[in-house]
């Protein structure tokens, strides 16, 4: 065989052995960048020590088993004479006299499974007089409350389907339980005068501006899917 057949063969392998080199490094790289993707960062964390196991990300259905398996906040001492019992709530239900038309906003912020309620003792009660498209309009509140272990029920016209959703797979995380609600804006100044609340406008929670004084309160907030309830103090109803 001639010389230049040779160099041609060589020339052709040489060829085909980078093309699959080529082929089996792009597989290689693309691999390590979707392992990239989806695992935790690998820089340090500040204020967590290095010799610590490196935090796992979360599920929504990891938060959603975490949420029906752990107790209802602040509601299962029966020892507690703040803390009432089915029989007692229901009691209280039975007798309440304030009630609006406006559930709880998503299953997740259920507390009482078997009943269909979300209960929440001594809440701090923010109104908004807008719509909610954004989480970070109440985050500084949510995390005031959270920081004094107060439960929190924020009600608004109209919120992002995101916002209801972030907050229902972390309402078994909040201190003394979470509730959002939407209302119409009749409704919103009638649970302003039942609680002492002022509503406030989207302008007051994006500036991180909503005082103390211009959330409500009241002794037990109870909603179902459609109604909600302002229910009595323990002592003033006989479980």
């Amino acid at each position: 065989m001639e010389p230049w057949i040779w160099g041609l063969v060589l020339i052709a392998g040489l060829g085909l052995a980078l093309i699959g080199y080529g082929i089996l490094s792009d597989r290689t790289l693309h691999r390590a960048r979707q392992r990239a993707a989806v695992s935790p960062p690998t820089r340090e964390i500040p204020g967590l020590p290095p010799d610590l196991p490196a935090p796992t990300y979360l599920t929504a259905a990891a938060i959603a088993a975490e949420r029906n398996t752990a107790a209802a906040p602040g509601l299962t001492d029966p020892t507690d004479p703040t803390d009432p019992t089915v029989e007692s709530l229901q009691t209280r239900l039975d007798r309440a006299t304030q009630s609006w038309h406006g559930g709880w906003t998503d299953p997740g912020f259920v507390t009482h499974p078997d009943q269909g309620w979300s209960v929440l003792s001594a809440p701090a009660v923010l109104l908004c007089a807008e719509p909610v498209s954004d989480l970070r309009e109440l985050l500084p509140v949510i995390q005031s409350a959270a920081a004094v272990d107060r439960a929190l029920l924020v009600a608004t016209p109209e919120a992002a389907a995101e916002v209801v959703t972030t907050l229902a797979l972390n309402a078994g995380r909040h201190p003394g339980g979470l509730l959002m609600l939407q209302l119409d804006h009749d409704t919103l100044d009638e649970v302003a005068t039942a609680t002492g609340a002022e509503p406030v406008d989207s302008n007051w929670l994006r500036a991180d501006a909503v005082r103390t004084d211009q959330l409500g309160h009241c002794d037990f907030w109870l909603a179902d899917s459609t109604r909600s309830w302002i229910l009595p103090a323990g002592d003033s109803i006989e479980p």
